[in-house]
């Protein structure tokens, strides 16, 4: 009999093939008839019915489901980069009316206040030892 455990980020362990499987490997598995007790890791405790049940229950994809054609996809992921972009020119725009730093700028800055930061505390520390 397989022993799976079940822990409580909903992962699965094969304890005979020590390695994690995922709901459809099990799933596989079951159709097999393979024989398999899947139990909660922290308890111990056997959750195989209920586990099974949920699984069987699971709805399957209707085949008359449609996939997004590969063009219209392409075109979906080119605009979204297009608005992506110009949104943030936008935004980088209304930023220096505003008299507002950027992002860039935000970064420098900080840059800077760490590297000045780390040489007060150098300097604190020399005069300290003096």
């Amino acid at each position: 009999m397989l022993t799976i455990k079940k822990y409580a980020n909903g992962r699965l362990y094969d304890t005979k093939n020590k390695k994690y499987i995922t709901k459809d490997e099990l799933a596989k598995l079951i159709k097999k008839k393979t024989k398999v007790k899947i139990v909660l890791s922290k308890t111990g405790r056997d959750i195989t019915k209920t586990f099974t049940a949920q699984l069987s229950s699971k709805p399957k994809s209707k085949k008359n489901d449609r996939k997004i054609p590969k063009n219209i996809k392409k075109w979906i992921d080119e605009n979204k980069k297009w608005f992506g972009d110009n949104v943030e020119k936008q935004i980088d725009k209304l930023l220096d009316v505003m008299n507002l730093p950027s992002k860039e700028q935000i970064t420098k800055l900080t840059s800077s206040i760490e590297s000045l930061s780390k040489k007060v505390k150098n300097l604190e520390r020399v005069q300290g030892k003096k």
